[in-house]
Parts: C-alpha cells; sequence; structure tokens
C-alpha cells in the first residue's frame, strides 16, 4: 500500500472527526454549552404556544446558527435546540421568560430581536423575531420588567 493513497473510508472519519471538533468548538466559545448547563430543558411536558423549526440564531457576538435552531415559544419561556447533526455540546435549553434581562425589537425589513440573558446576547430574526416580541409584549409580568 502506497502512504500516499487515502481511501475513501479515511475521508469520511476525517470529516467527522472535523465535524464533531468544530461543532464543540463552536458551542463552548460561543455559550451554548454554558447556556444549556445553566438552563436545560427539564423532563417532562411543556406546554408550547408557537414552534419555528430550521431557524438562525446569533449568539454572543461569535456564533451565527443559520438554519439549524428550532425554537419553540411556550408558557414558561424559549425553547432552543440545534439540529441533530449540531448537538454535540448543544444540548436543549429552556430560557425562562424571567432570565431575560433586556430586550430590543426592530422591525422593518429584517426583523430581529435581541435578548439579553445575563452576559449572552441572542438575535432571533423574521417570523420568530415577532413572534418572540408579540408572546413577551403579552406578558405584562414580562415586559414591564424589561422596560
Amino acid at each position: 500500500m502506497v502512504m500516499n493513497e487515502i481511501r475513501p473510508i479515511h475521508l469520511m472519519l476525517i470529516f467527522i472527526a472535523g465535524w464533531i471538533v468544530v461543532s464543540c468548538i463552536i458551542s463552548l466559545l460561543g455559550g451554548w454549552f454554558r447556556l444549556a448547563r445553566r438552563y436545560p430543558l427539564p423532563n417532562g411536558p411543556v406546554k408550547v404556544i408557537d414552534s419555528f423549526n430550521w431557524r438562525s440564531l446569533n449568539l454572543n457576538y461569535i456564533c451565527g446558527y443559520s438554519s439549524c435552531v428550532n425554537i419553540k415559544i411556550s408558557d414558561i419561556g424559549l425553547i432552543l435546540r440545534t439540529s441533530l447533526i449540531f448537538s454535540i455540546l448543544h444540548g436543549p435549553i429552556l430560557l425562562p421568560w424571567s432570565s431575560i434581562s433586556g430586550l430590543e425589537y426592530k422591525e422593518g425589513f429584517l426583523k430581529r430581536i435581541i435578548l439579553h440573558v445575563g452576559r449572552n446576547r441572542l438575535v432571533f430574526y423574521g417570523k420568530v423575531a415577532k413572534a418572540i416580541y408579540k408572546t413577551i409584549r403579552s406578558r405584562k409580568d414580562i415586559f414591564s420588567s424589561l422596560n
């Protein structure tokens, strides 16, 4: 066997290993791992108000999750999950409404909502941004504490 010969199985293993390493780095540097440890999704049923699959999220200016986050708006907070291929070190998160310490909503060509959770900054776009804002506005206990 020639040393320069790379078999397809080796390329596949290298790709998978690289994918795992990059996914872990993104989770650790971007803050997802810390958020998931601080706000884990509890076991048991949660009443879901609205659901958005394959959405984008920007986390802490560092990580952009483009079309790979599933977002559910529930009565107790926001549920965030990455798609299966990004799930390593990206556990599901339940951000309780009470954990949100700041909010900025911008409407226009590109709707977006910026939520501050502790030292973390989360930016949601489009329809999900509008739905989150409407839910927060309808909850007087949350909205009044943010203004």
